[in-house]
């Protein structure tokens, strides 16, 4: 079975958000912040048990959402939802016991919400539009993981000004484009910006690059020359700490082992995770040139660290897995099995899939050993996709990945045209390829982004430091399909139904004692003040013939 990407090269865009979207402009829909409360409901004088969903949408919905109870043996039950506010972007709806679909079992459930198409490429937001000019802004990513907390969460790190009205520290918005905690930073978050000041020569390492696990840790990479290294971030508070604990430095600043020496990282210019929960792997590009054996290969410049973090924020000594440079015993290789990809200091951006890595690296004069953004399939230990056509301006290595809808985004600096592919991975991990389109697709940000990052539903966020812009985008349903959108409620939000749900027997028989009670006759007309004859009485749930 094949899994469809969409790849879009010299994307000309910039990032999100600020006051909210452009008025009258469509995005790419998903829904958000799902959320159950377990409680009762009265059915023809029954007391059941029920559960009340409610879930938020990031644009309003058009038509009705729907909300879908599904489990292991278990009918699909698909109930209907409504909106409780007039922006169509809040929605409740509920299930009960009495429902015929439903039998006893434990349900997950997930949300299909649809908007109004998207013909064409759309400026969502721009911060020039709303007095917010961005400038230095690496750390940039969006949480696309409905298993976490802070699903749908827009992070930017600003690192620096240049006579801009914007302060250094972390930024949040949601999923709507509104800036959290009044607009203002989080000042918390110490490392960035540490050790530089305004356009300082430093600027533009601390941060150099972010990411989110599945469950919605965030790590951040500080490229500094006397403080580099990687930071776990909580995103409760925002408090942070060095990822890497009984370190030290060698001569060349290096983070060492205090107990063994061994090499436990180097400037991590790219960082990425892979999995959840006790799966979870944090993975960074060292940027560190050096000639020592590592992990039984003969390292001699740049490679990839992978650290088995599991649920952990912290990792003691060396790295689990080390491969993938220059010289190694290990390189990243083409195919034809003698090719080498050579990495560079300028790697900047990297991002992890189930099967394999996604790498974006700075490259004034791209080729086939120097590309500028490939591909590295687990599946076959091969690149299997790279991308080093020449373009008038050097190639940046801005990356964004959406997996789930398989959309990949790198920008070429100075190119404001947008080159759209489409390919196909099989189960052998084998890549084909097919370019859907070509020309002046997006609106050009002036000059590079910087960083870039997709939300869940295929909106584009990108910013950059030469016109100090953050611009999102919507990507047309020509590319991406209907603007609709299932979001799935977290794995441990399940709607539990027994056969004992159906009737809360006390309720049921007091409902009925206390009921009102009604007189019909024969033919099924309601009488007032029934006297001589024969009539139903209807009391509740239960109905009697009776004789006057």
């Amino acid at each position: 079975m094949k899994k469809i990407f969409t790849f879009i090269l010299g994307v000309g865009t910039m990032l999100c958000a600020n006051a909210q979207m452009a008025e009258g402009v469509q995005a790419r829909i998903y829904a958000y912040d799902l959320q159950q409360e377990e409680t009762t409901a009265v059915v023809n004088n029954t007391t059941v048990k029920a559960y009340n969903f409610t879930f938020k949408t990031n644009t309003a919905a058009t038509g009705t959402p729907t909300v879908t109870l599904f489990g292991d043996g278990l009918n699909d039950v698909v109930i209907q939802a409504t909106a409780t506010d007039n922006t169509n972007k809040s929605w409740t709806a509920t299930v009960h016991a009495a429902n015929g679909e439903i039998v006893a079992g434990s349900y997950n459930w997930k949300v299909t919400v649809s908007a109004d198409p998207v013909n064409s490429f759309s400026e969502i937001y721009n911060s020039k539009n709303n007095g917010f000019d961005f400038y230095r802004s690496y750390g940039f990513v969006v949480d696309q993981s409905p298993e976490s907390n802070y699903f749908g969460r827009v992070y930017m790190a600003h690192q620096a000004t240049s006579g801009t009205n914007v302060a250094v520290g972390m930024y949040t918005l949601t999923p709507e484009l509104t800036f959290e905690n009044g607009g203002k930073p989080y000042t918390a978050c110490d490392m960035i910006g540490k050790g530089e000041t305004s356009s300082s020569t430093n600027a533009g390492t601390c941060p150099a690059d972010m990411c989110i696990s599945k469950d919605g840790r965030i790590f951040m990479s500080n490229t500094h020359a006397t403080y580099y290294g990687v930071y776990f971030i909580d995103p409760k508070d925002f408090s942070n700490s060095s990822v890497f604990k009984n370190i030290t430095r060698d001569a060349t600043n290096n983070i060492i082992d205090k107990t063994t020496s061994e090499h436990v990282a180097g400037k991590s210019i790219g960082i990425t995770v892979r999995g959840y929960g006790d799966e979870t792997v944090l993975i960074t590009a060292d940027a560190t040139y050096f000639n020592k054996t590592y992990n039984d290969a003969s390292i001699t410049s740049f490679f990839i660290n992978e650290y088995n973090i599991a649920s952990n924020n912290q990792w003691t000594g060396a790295p689990s897995i080390a491969y993938g440079a220059n010289g190694s015993s290990s390189p990243f290789l083409y195919s034809d099995g003698t090719t080498k990809v050579n990495f560079f200091n300028g790697t900047h951006a990297i991002d992890a899939t189930t099967n394999g890595l996604w790498m974006a690296q700075y490259r004034g004069t791209p080729k086939k050993a120097e590309p500028s953004l490939f591909y590295y399939s687990n599946k076959t230990g091969y690149v299997e996709y790279s991308y080093y056509e020449k373009q008038s301006h050097n190639n940046s290595a801005a990356l964004a990945v959406n997996e789930d809808l398989g959309l990949v985004a790198h920008t070429i600096k100075g190119d404001a045209n947008a080159t759209i592919m489409q390919y196909s991975e099989d189960e052998e991990g084998q890549i084909t390829m097919n370019q859907i389109s070509t020309g002046n697709d997006m609106a050009a940000l002036g000059t590079k982004a910087d960083a870039m990052s997709f939300d869940y539903a295929g909106n584009l966020y990108a910013i950059t430091s030469g016109n100090e812009i953050m611009a999102v985008y919507a990507l047309p349903d020509a590319l991406v399909g209907e603007n609709t959108r299932t979001t799935p409620a977290k794995s441990t939000l399940l709607a539990e139904f027994s056969d004992g749900d159906k009737l809360t027997s006390i309720d049921g028989i007091n409902a009925d004692a206390n009921a009102p009670v009604e007189y019909y006759n024969l033919q099924g007309v309601k009488v007032e003040n029934p006297e001589k004859g024969i009539f139903i009485k209807k009391q509740g749930s239960k109905t009697t013939k009776v004789v006057f």
